[in-house]
């Protein structure tokens, strides 16, 4: 196929100088949109922070953690997080252990 040939296919699938368009943008609105980003993250981050504080004030009994790790394979702090997550309840835990399961570490 001829070089002509093949800018006409080109051109007939994306438009003529498709390849050559450029996007104008300002520098204020690539500034605000990268200031909009870093408010996103630094939420989600707080709220990250925030949750692994409340969790780290749960007490959970070292028996239940046993209990839980040795009767559905998870390691023991996966056990104790996933306890942390019910409140330190291991009836609830088991109940949600029950219906969604933790994501478990690819070995390999």
């Amino acid at each position: 196929m001829a070089k002509a040939e093949q800018d006409r296919a080109l051109d007939a699938m994306t438009g003529p100088d498709e390849e050559e368009k450029e996007v104008k943008i300002d520098a204020k609105t690539i500034e605000k949109a990268f200031l909009r980003l870093r408010e996103e993250q630094d939420k989600a981050y707080a709220t990250k922070r925030e949750k692994e504080r409340a969790l780290a004030k749960i007490k959970v009994e070292k028996s239940d953690v046993k209990v839980l790790a040795t009767h559905t394979g998870m390691k023991t702090d996966v056990a104790e997080r996933f306890l942390k997550e019910s409140d330190g309840d291991l009836k609830a835990c088991l109940i949600k252990y029950i219906s969604e399961p933790p994501p478990q570490p690819v070995e390999g």
